[in-house]
């Protein structure tokens, strides 16, 4: 599978298999991490159990090192790698003594394994069994995970996604076009997908572009 763009057939395919299991009612979600552990399980299967480049939960390359993300693709950086890097990266614009404390056993217990990210997805559920406030708050957090995937712009320009899944009808209009400009004039590589299923109804996801 190649990098970037390449990744999201992938995902795509998967959140279609998902409606699909949701509809037949082989997924009933209660939680997001349901959502998010059922689609992990659909892109294995797609590649056969192999789990060597799609990974939850975890740190990427390039973020905050307490932050993690849902669902990432792409290969695992070691520190030695991440430290081979960064003194490729600046060599000519290190003295001896940055040198020799980038080489430091120090630095090296700071620089953990990360994954190097062609695809960042953070999911966010909006269940039946919550009160308006509370979904409220999971509104919040969403815009919260649009702000910070837009952070990741130099490190995955082409591979960053919010996935809304929206059992509620809760994302009405307004709600959505206050994700679609979270994503600020610069953001239209930051895909938005909403995943709905409104009671009595089939479940179907489709992407948020620009609202006019």
């Amino acid at each position: 599978m190649t990098p970037g763009a390449g990744a999201w057939p992938e995902f795509e395919t998967a959140l279609s298999q998902l409606c699909e299991a949701w509809n037949a009612t082989r997924f009933v979600p209660l939680l997001e991490a349901d959502v998010v552990g059922y689609l992990y399980h659909l892109l294995l299967m797609q590649s056969e159990g192999d789990a060597s480049r799609w990974h939850l939960d975890t740190r990427v390359r390039g973020a905050e090192v307490k932050d993690k993300f849902d669902l990432v693709f792409g290969p695992i950086s070691s520190g030695e790698q991440r430290r081979a890097q960064l003194l490729q990266r600046l060599s000519d614009q290190l003295s001896e003594d940055q040198k020799e404390a980038i080489n430091s056993n120090m630095l090296l217990e700071r620089l953990r394994p990360a994954v190097e990210p062609s695809l960042i997805v953070e999911v966010k559920f909006f269940a039946p069994g919550f009160t308006p406030q509370q979904q409220n708050v999971h509104f919040i957090h969403a815009l919260e995970d649009v702000a910070r995937l837009g952070t990741l712009a130099r490190a995955c320009p082409h591979g960053r996604a919010s996935l809304l899944v929206d059992a509620e009808s809760y994302l009405e209009a307004e709600r959505r076009k206050r994700l679609v400009e979270a994503r600020g004039p610069q953001g239209s590589d930051l895909r938005l997908y909403v995943c709905e299923k409104p009671k009595g109804a089939a479940a179907a996801w489709h992407r948020l572009e620009a609202l006019a």
